[in-house]
């Protein structure tokens, strides 16, 4: 109690900073705005960018599965350039066409790379759907259908024989012209279920096996492009079209090996395609 006889109830003692008020706001700064939450520095710094490796990409190549489908795609596709080159020279020279026909002479080729453009891609489907009918999953190797085994073991030799052949025995102008349209048609049966393989078969660098296709192909054209005018003057137009119906039906048989052995070669490398991965995880759960 006090002197006046008041009674005096006793506080808690308290701190100068327990006295404030609590405030749950942030006080701004110029360095800290409010309500802004600070920012550690990361722990490992960012790693630096890999460098570009332009030719890494080729290393697919020591690959068979790879090797081989860029040279079945490359070999008719030279042989569609050669012929491509020769018919300015002999149509005018044997049949005596203008460089305006001669050019009109090119719509036999256009419309057999028109025609195969459109059958080529159902062919294709149709057997992928029959690969996985039979066995649950379907293979890069499914691919190659019979319209591909038609193409260079009849069909591009064929053409190659009769615009050769057609042209020193002065044919009818039909002829070589037929010769041509067949030859562009069975290039694009052939070029795109290669294509296509390289992709399936590559999973995740279906670029990288493309480029390489495209090297070698554009690699073997260069070179038999070069060697072409001396080759038929030496040997004539008809054993020149004789050596490329060869090589075509030798792409055939390059065909048929990597049909039965590009599975195992494959699994052998460590490249297993989407669907086949699919399909043994699947049986795994």
């Amino acid at each position: 109690m006090d002197d006046d006889g008041m009674m005096v109830i006793p506080q808690p003692l308290q701190s100068p900073e327990a006295s404030q008020p609590l405030s749950l706001d942030v006080q701004s700064s110029p360095d800290h705005p409010p309500h802004a939450p600070s920012l550690s520095p990361p722990s490992h710094p960012p790693s630096a960018p890999k460098k570009l490796n332009i030719l890494a990409s080729l290393a697919l190549l020591r690959h068979d599965f790879v090797i081989i489908p860029s040279v079945v795609g490359a070999v008719p596709f030279a042989s569609m350039f050669i012929f491509e080159n020769l018919i300015p020279v002999f149509f005018s020279s044997v049949y005596g066409l203008s460089t305006l026909l001669v050019g009109l002479c090119f719509l036999g080729g256009g419309m057999g790379n028109i025609i195969s453009a459109l059958v080529g891609g159902r062919i294709l489907d149709r057997s992928l759907v029959q690969g996985e009918r039979m066995r649950g999953y379907h293979l890069p190797e499914d691919r190659f259908s019979w319209s591909l085994y038609i193409s260079t073991f009849i069909l591009h030799p064929v053409g190659a024989m009769i615009f050769g052949w057609g042209v020193v025995q002065y044919w009818s102008l039909a002829v070589p012209i037929i010769g041509f349209a067949l030859i562009c048609f069975s290039m694009n049966q052939i070029m795109l279920p290669a294509s296509t393989y390289l992709v399936d078969s590559v999973p995740g660098r279906g670029a990288s096996s493309t480029a390489c296709a495209a090297l070698v192909r554009n690699v073997l054209t260069c070179v038999l492009t070069l060697v072409t005018d001396p080759l038929y003057r030496a040997i004539g137009v008809e054993w020149l079209s004789l050596i490329l119906a060869i090589s075509n039906v030798g792409v055939g048989f390059l065909i048929l090996h990597i049909n039965r052995r590009g599975q195992a070669m494959r699994n052998k490398a460590g490249f297993i395609s989407m669907s086949e991965k699919k399909y043994n995880d699947a049986q795994k759960t």
